[in-house]
């Protein structure tokens, strides 16, 4: 295993901050709706994260262990949301 250097961390901090403002701001609004939303945008991050560390390095367990991190957070986000999208249907229906 290589070691990491500097110029490295600040290339994989970098790239974390791009891709945590874009996935904010693709997906802001409907996190932050949802009841566990702290919890959701947290796993997506770290899916990702674990994603480009994987690429990276070329490590094909941990390229898919952020993609099913990402992928997990990403069907909360959209369980969460349905569920509130059904409950707003219920709520108007019977009004």
């Amino acid at each position: 295993m290589t070691s990491i250097g500097f110029s490295e961390i600040i290339l994989i901090s970098v790239i974390i901050i791009v891709f945590v403002m874009v996935l904010h701001y693709l997906l802001g609004k409907k996190v932050e709706e949802v009841e566990d939303s702290k919890r959701i945008k947290d796993l997506m991050i770290i899916g990702l994260l674990l994603f480009f560390i994987g690429t990276y390095y070329g490590d094909s367990p941990l390229i898919r262990a952020g993609q099913a991190v990402f992928g997990y957070g990403f069907l909360l986000l959209l369980y969460k949301n349905y569920k509130k999208g059904l409950e707003e249907g219920y709520r108007n229906r019977k009004a």
